[in-house]
This record gives C-alpha cells, sequence and structure tokens, in this order.
C-alpha cells in the first residue's frame, strides 16, 4: 500500500487536510498490524481489535479510502457509534464554577443549579 498516492487521491477529490492527515495516520497503524492487500485480512484484524466502534468505524472508513483510490470493490463491515450517557457534574465542581464566573454567568449557573432547569 502507497499511502502518498492514497493521499494525493483524497486531496484531488477535495478531502479536508485534516481528514487526510487522519486517514493517513489510520492506514499506517493498519499497515503496521496487518496485510492491507487483503481485505478479509483488514476486516478480520479490525473486528479483533479491542476498542471502541466509532475506532473500528475509523479505521474503516480509512481503508475504504484506499479501496477507492485504487478502484476496487470490497464488502464493508458496518460498525455503528453509540452516544455515551452524560453525567451531570458534582455539587463542589458546580459551586467553583458558580464563585468563580463573571456575574450574569454566576446567575445563569445558580439558577441551573437550584431549580435543575436551563435557565
Amino acid at each position: 500500500m502507497n499511502i502518498v498516492n492514497v493521499m494525493l487521491w483524497m486531496k484531488r477529490n477535495a478531502y479536508q487536510e485534516s481528514t487526510i492527515a487522519k486517514v493517513a495516520k489510520l492506514l499506517r497503524h493498519l499497515q503496521g498490524n496487518c496485510n492491507t492487500v487483503e481485505p478479509e485480512e483488514v476486516k478480520l484484524y479490525v473486528s479483533k481489535k479491542t476498542c471502541s466502534d466509532a475506532h473500528k468505524e475509523n479505521l474503516i472508513e480509512a481503508y475504504a479510502c484506499y479501496m477507492k483510490s485504487i478502484n476496487q470493490e470490497w464488502e464493508q463491515p458496518f460498525y455503528q457509534r453509540y452516544s455515551k450517557k452524560r453525567r451531570a457534574p458534582k455539587e463542589p465542581l458546580i459551586d467553583f464554577l458558580i464563585n468563580h464566573a463573571r456575574l450574569e454567568m454566576s446567575l445563569k449557573l445558580s439558577m441551573s443549579k437550584d431549580l435543575g432547569e436551563r435557565p
């Protein structure tokens, strides 16, 4: 796999620089850990990797960019992201924020704390 060619293909197809850099990093990771010439081996590596589904999705999307750049078809696996539950901040942290915020923001934060709603 030639990552430079993939990066040039992405640049020609108007991908953002940050996206190109992230894809190159992910492709280097895949290249170092599995045979990227074989899509089935990449699928197997990603499926066995112990990480979040979001990271697996990023790896698969990066490999999909590689496959598009060489005009190859492949059956792309599907990984679905899930949103994590938000935790409410602890009361000492809320008090710290209220005490160190400007007057207007301090008032809004104290209202939110006391009423449990958005101001």
